[in-house]
């Protein structure tokens, strides 16, 4: 490797970065079979707007961390909440993809190898995204795994989080499958100039159609904490004329009216929100799209008691979801009922393993109930979700 810091960080940085980078590096080359062209160039920027600028010629670059095949930039992690550990070896599995391949991997084989390489690292440098797949699956626009690349360009930016975290489940896939030697045949077969479908059957022996198939058997799998839930859509959600034109194409189906309330209300517009759920009500007044709206309305104009009310009915007419367990658990806290929040905070926990909330609420209740021990494994499961944040591990420290 060859390092480039600011002065003011070195001496902090080799300490950790050097070792842990060295480790990534040995350990990679053993399992690819292959030792990339060094040395590998890795950047380190105290400043945002010089990384930024660095790496793709203008100022506010959101990624963390970018490979150019045999040259790393990055954040420092002087700049906060960072973990640069999983951006840095995140980023060297880029280093062995693009050279393995001759620059030829697509997008979606390279994101999700990189990730499976943070996830074999280090389980808690993963990302938490099932319940965006899941809710891909129920909205019918999963991809296939022949079309996976094109949605890393697609304006709609749920499907491009879906695609991202997607490339890493179908990775995951691959290899717990056929095994890690498959990834690395998929490479060399890229870097001969193949495409995805071709190198899908030679690693897997299957076609796309039937490699979609068995995929999708094992996502039923993976997604079962959330089958029989209610999922809110959240795809072409942003466009309201979009989703008005829709709505007025089929004017007797309640759930286009009721997508149409639900986009006018993630906008904030609550008044034309509940004339469309009122709208979607009165073509099917059990549409639990617009009767959630119209819950979230009756919160909106101070209604509480009404609020809780109407989402308890659609738990009980079978609509449970995350969502609606976390708006009753802050329903409870705000009426001071710390035991109901606890109980719903903890079926949300169930819904959906994922999110990150509820753990941290508990954790915030039961310091205030004056119960460390069970505030401190809430606080771990918290950390283990948002690998992202320092100021949580720092308060683990300090209680521990």
């Amino acid at each position: 490797f060859k390092f480039r810091y600011h002065k003011g960080e070195q001496k902090i940085l080799a300490r950790y970065i050097e070792p842990t980078l060295e480790k990534a590096f040995a350990d990679m080359a053993k399992r690819y079979g292959f030792t990339p062209k060094i040395p590998v160039t890795v950047e380190l920027y105290q400043d945002s707007d010089h990384y930024s600028v660095r790496t793709v010629g203008l100022p506010n670059l959101g990624a963390l961390g970018v490979c150019f095949g045999q040259v790393i930039t990055a954040m420092s992690p002087s700049n906060g909440d960072i973990n640069w550990g999983m951006v840095l070896w995140h980023e060297l599995g880029h280093v062995f993809a693009i050279q393995l391949s001759n620059s030829r991997v697509p997008r979606w084989f390279t994101e999700g190898l990189s990730e499976y390489e943070t996830l074999i690292a280090n389980p808690s440098w993963r990302r938490e995204n099932d319940a965006d797949v899941y809710g891909a699956v129920l909205e019918g626009t999963l991809p296939s795994v022949a079309t996976i690349n094109y949605e890393f360009v697609q304006p709609d930016g749920q499907k491009v989080i879906v695609a991202y975290y997607l490339s890493s489940v179908m990775i995951e896939y691959i290899a717990g499958t056929y095994g890690f030697p498959k990834i690395v045949a998929a490479l060399k077969l890229f870097g001969k100039g193949q495409e995805t479908p071709a190198v899908i059957t030679a690693i897997t022996g299957r076609t796309v159609a039937q490699f979609d198939a068995d995929f999708r058997e094992y996502l039923k799998v993976r997604l079962a904490p959330y089958a029989g839930t209610f999922r809110l859509p959240t795809s072409g959600m942003d466009d309201v004329t979009a989703l008005e034109v829709a709505a007025d194409a089929k004017p007797k189906d309640a759930t286009t009216r009721a997508r149409v309330a639900l986009g006018y209300f993630y906008q904030g517009d609550a008044a034309t929100a509940e004339t469309n759920a009122a709208a979607a009500l009165k073509l099917d007044k059990q549409q639990p799209i617009a009767r959630y709206v119209m819950a979230e309305v009756t919160l909106r104009k101070g209604d509480e008691a009404g609020a809780r009310t109407q989402i308890m009915q659609l738990i009980a007419d079978g609509h449970d979801s995350y969502d609606l367990r976390v708006r009753l658990a802050e329903l409870a806290v705000s009426g001071g009922d710390l035991a109901g929040a606890i109980a719903q905070l903890c079926a949300a926990k169930r819904l959906d393993p994922e999110r990150s909330y509820p753990y941290q609420a508990l954790a915030e209740i039961y310091k205030k109930q004056g119960d460390d021990a069970a505030a401190l494994v809430e606080l771990e499961h918290f950390v283990m979700l948002e690998q992202m944040q320092v100021g949580p591990l720092r308060e683990l420290v300090d209680a521990y």
